[in-house]
């Protein structure tokens, strides 16, 4: 049917209605895919911002390790520091008990050879 010049197309109601469904239908999709989009965006967003709070948190792990590792380190140069030091007390502890013992003889015997000396003058 022409009327001037715009082309127009006739439906039967049945017709009509059926397109109106098939339209709202459409509508209602799209707004679902744009919905859907949008929510695919976040998601994709929360999972990269996961992903970078995740790597900080291996970091800290790291992190953390790395200090028990120099702190283990650490705790075996003092044990070994104390041995050392133990060691040393206990031969300077020989080294007096020695000097104790040879300075008493020594002036055992030197009061001894000087008794005898004044015993025989």
């Amino acid at each position: 049917m022409l009327d001037g010049k715009d082309t127009l197309i006739a439906f039967t109601v049945p017709q009509s209605k059926s397109i109106l469904k098939e339209i709202e239908r459409a509508k209602l999709l799209d707004s679902l895919y744009n919905f859907t989009s949008n929510q695919l965006v976040l998601c994709e967003e929360k999972v990269k911002n996961d992903s970078i709070a995740f790597e900080k948190y291996e970091q800290i792990v790291e992190n953390c390790e790395s200090a028990v590792r120099i702190r283990e380190s650490q705790i075996k140069q003092r044990d070994e520091d104390i041995k050392k030091r133990d060691s040393e007390i206990s031969r300077q502890k020989r080294h007096k008990i020695i000097a104790i013992v040879a300075g008493s003889v020594g002036t055992l015997v030197g009061t001894g050879f000087m008794g005898y000396l004044w015993v025989t003058k």
